[in-house]
Parts: C-alpha cells; structure tokens; sequence
C-alpha cells in the first residue's frame, strides 16, 4: 500500500463513492470535488455534506474573463465548471481571499444536489437539522465591524463572523449574517434551540482602563441579530469548553481554578446564570451522560497552576442551580486525544 501527504492547502478536494456490497472487491461509483481543502464534512440520512476553503493563490493568475481562475471550481469526474454567480455570497467583511465552499451529495443517486459558496473563509462549523453555520474569525476588525459586533470600548479585539446557510433537503442558500465579539472554541460553542443560535466567546482587548479579558455568551435570532447576551461571563479568564442541553448552557474557563457555569438560556432574551461551581483543574470536552450528569475531560491543576495529569469528571445536572462534582479519575499520562478531538 502506498500513502499520499495531502498539502494544508488542498486546490481540490473530491469525494470519492464506492460499492463496498462485496467488501473483498470495492467497486467506484463517483467522483465529486470542489475548490479547497478539506474543514468537515456531515452525513445526514443520504445526504452527505461537504465543507471546504479554498484560498486564491498568486493575483497574476487571475484572469477577468475565466471565473475558473477567481471563483472555487466543482468537478464531477473529468469534468469541471466554474460556480455559478448565484451560489456565491460574502460575508460583511472578508478578512481574505478565501472561500467557504459548501456541496451536498445524495450518496444513493451518487449526485451534488447544491453548492454554497461564502467569501471570508471559515474556522468553525455547526450543523444543526435545518442549518449549517459557518464561524470565521477576524482578527482585526474595522471599527464598524467592532461596533456592530457591540464591542466599539475596544482596541485590538477580534471579532466573529457568522453565516448561516439553511439547508432543504440539500438545497443550500446563504440566509442570514451576523457577528459577535470574539473568538469561538470549537463547534460546541455554537448551538441551535428554538429558531435562536447560541454562541459563547473569548474576548480580549484594550480599553480605557487597560487590557481587559472576558468570555461571553451572546443569543441570536435566525436573522443573526441580537436576541439577549451576558456580555461578561467571567473577567480575566478564557473559555475551554462549552456544551449545550436545551435551555441551559455549560461553560469551563479557567485561569487557576475552574468554574463551571451552568447557564439558564430558557428566556432568549434574559440569559442567566444558575450557577457557578469552582474547582481544580478544566475540563476541555464536555458529554451529557444522561439527563442529569454531565462528562468532563479534562486537566488536574492546582490552585497554584501545577498541572498533574489528566482528569475525568462526573458532575451531577440535576439541578442546574447547584452542580455538583460527584466523582473524579485520575489518569496516567500527559496527553491525550480524546482532549483536543471529540471523537
């Protein structure tokens, strides 16, 4: 067998399908690529979908007159088209030259069903049932940008960059925009409840007062603007996970010891915090294990910030106003995957 090094910055990724009826003789089926390396893809009944960037190289292989040298490119076998203007749209400010590029297969009839592209590029991204969200992070915003994103009291802040695009039975369309102070974590950062996208951030910057650093937890509506927010969680600490069950909201930040705050978001408008239980260490993934416990994976640290090892926590959710940490591993070890990678 021989292996190929795909480069960080792919030009085309292609998904390839295959008969595996007789798992001894796998049979090909299709081939179906688009512009980019690869971010994600999701598997939806017999929808498949496909996420990529796609970065435009040197400016003197632009050409005005053939959108295959400026737009992100599908193919489907030896056959390649341009995007067409229709499926192309851009976020308020695009911090680049790169595209998100967004196609959904139907693997049972082996065809794109639709394509999406997103100028700005992406980091992040959450599928809920009926959308998918596209989070780019913007690490110098203009001062509108700032103000739109309800952080103008600060320098040198980042912002992100929201897009939703709704999907139909694979039928993609860029349906809304918005943008929140700060930087997402992950994809768990974001979720989906009652028409309303929930997002929680780190932020910091410069104000009057001097360098300020807070996490925050802000609601959307579909159109991607403010519904209600709790603009400062935490001050002077960083977000490292967060988990989302129906109407309330887990969060971790740490800087010695580690609050886990569970967050009541039932009203969108009026978020509040139920509680906030402190404790040794971090968690950086958390699992509902049931209706009312909660999995941490995390890291063992002292008060004084010395780092013993990993952790797993078993807290108890059953009443979101007083969780509790019922039982605690130590394991052996300095690293672990399961610590930067879900799966």
């Amino acid at each position: 067998a021989t292996s190929t090094m795909v480069p960080f910055d792919a030009a085309l990724t292609k998904a390839l399908l295959y008969d595996v009826a007789d798992p001894s003789s796998p049979r090909f089926l299709a081939s179906l690529g688009q512009s980019g390396g690869l971010v994600t893809t999701r598997l939806a009944g017999d929808l498949l979908y496909v996420v990529t960037n796609y970065t435009l190289g040197d400016a003197k292989s632009l050409s005005p007159g053939d959108p295959k040298t400026f737009v992100p490119v599908l193919t489907e076998g030896d056959r390649t088209q341009a995007t067409k203007v229709g499926d192309i749209g851009m976020l308020p400010e695009p911090s680049g030259a790169t595209y998100t590029v967004v196609s959904s297969i139907d693997v049972s009839t082996r065809k794109r069903v639709d394509t999406q592209s997103v100028l700005g590029g992406t980091g992040t991204v959450f599928m809920a049932t009926d959308n998918l969200y596209l989070a780019a992070q913007d690490w110098e915003p203009s001062a509108k940008e700032l103000a739109r994103a309800g952080a103008k009291d600060l320098k040198y802040a980042s912002v992100t960059q929201l897009a939703r695009v709704a999907i139909a039975s694979g039928e993609l369309s860029l349906a809304a925009q918005g943008v929140v102070p700060g930087a997402v974590l992950n994809q768990f950062a974001l979720d989906e409840y009652q028409g309303n996208l929930r997002v929680v951030t780190s932020l910091e910057g410069e104000n009057k007062k001097g360098w300020v650093q807070r996490a925050g937890l802000f609601v959307l509506d579909a159109k991607l603007k403010p519904v209600g927010s709790i603009s400062s969680l935490v001050t002077g600490e960083s977000v490292r996970s967060v988990r989302f069950a129906g109407p309330v909201g887990y969060v971790v930040t740490f800087r010695q010891v580690d609050p886990l705050f569970a967050v009541d978001l039932s009203d969108a408008a009026k978020p509040r915090v139920l509680s906030a239980l402190k404790i040794p260490g971090f968690s950086t993934y958390l699992h509902p294990w049931s209706d009312t416990q909660l999995l941490g994976l995390g890291r063992d640290v002292t008060a004084k910030g010395e780092d013993r090892g990993l952790k797993l926590s078993m807290f108890d959710i059953a009443d979101p106003v007083n969780v509790t940490e019922t039982t605690v591993a130590k394991v052996n070890g300095d690293d672990a995957e399961a610590l930067s990678d879900h799966r």
